[in-house]
């Protein structure tokens, strides 16, 4: 798959497919924010971020 391929595909769908637990919906700075819990850690907080419409994530978790 070529990184434009990639790039293409919904980041929401991704996590979606791989179980990841939907949290809320809020809107961000730069639009509509989707969080999640993380899906490579147990978090009890939600720190994954992911911006619907730049197709963006960002993971910020707890005490860093």
């Amino acid at each position: 798959m070529r990184t434009q391929d990639a790039r293409a595909i919904p980041i929401t769908d991704y996590l979606k497919k791989i179980g990841a637990k939907l949290a809320r919906t809020q809107n961000g700075t730069n639009g509509l924010e989707y969080v999640y819990h993380s899906p490579n850690r147990d978090d009890k907080t939600p720190s994954l971020c992911v911006n619907v419409a730049k197709n963006i994530w960002s993971d910020v978790p707890q005490g860093a």
